[in-house]
């Protein structure tokens, strides 16, 4: 019997992860801005020069490039598409697709320059169906119904985190450094994945 698929894995994503496109301090015409969260989907963005870079309808007339969140085999990437020529990343000409992930810097078109940063927003709560009655990868004592889990970010699986009395209550991810499965940092608390460089700037 082949294995379940979730929604969000079907769509390419999980649960968790976002990016968020930071401007280069001093270059946008106001500082300390709000960075751009990428949604699920494709999304478009705009915006010109010194413009402070906005989201578009996807391929319509102010789009410069497309975005879409793409995740294979618990990798996340930022799939970003622009006419032949207009991309830079890292301060190189990219071809028109380029698969940037986090700490990658990019512009369209001589445009602002935009650090990609990842920002883990942990999955705490029941279980989603697919994992009721797997083994834990940690303890291997099954999640049930009632079951509170860490649900990692990259591969979607998951790890006891039940509340109340500590001596009985199982609580798996707060005892591993990493995801037993896919070997990636446990992240309890929201925030991103390590310092963008942008942000390091805004406070020197």
């Amino acid at each position: 019997m082949p294995a379940q698929t979730s929604p969000e894995q079907a769509a390419g994503r999980l649960p968790g992860t976002s990016f968020r496109l930071l401007p280069e301090p001093g270059e946008a015409t106001t500082s300390a801005l709000e960075p751009l969260v990428v949604s699920g989907g494709v999304v478009g963005l705009a915006g010109v020069g010194r413009e402070i870079p906005y989201f578009v309808v996807a391929g319509g007339p102010e789009c410069r490039v497309l975005l879409e969140q793409v995740t294979r085999l618990g990798v996340h990437r930022l799939l970003a598409v622009a006419p032949a020529g207009a991309l830079r990343c890292n301060d190189l000409k990219a071809p028109h697709a380029v698969l940037l992930q986090h700490g990658d810097q990019f512009s369209v078109a001589g445009g602002i320059v935009l650090e990609v940063a990842e920002f883990i927003q942990p999955h705490v709560g029941p279980p989603p169906r697919e994992l009721i009655g797997k083994a834990c990868p940690t303890c291997r004592v099954p999640f049930g119904e009632e079951t509170r889990l860490y649900r990692c970010s990259w591969c979607g699986s998951g790890m006891h985190l039940e509340e109340g009395d500590e001596s009985v209550a199982l609580q798996c991810a707060r005892l591993v450094p990493e995801c037993p499965v896919c070997r990636h940092p446990v992240h309890l608390g929201a925030g991103y994945r390590s310092r963008p460089q942008f942000l390091e700037q805004e406070h020197v």
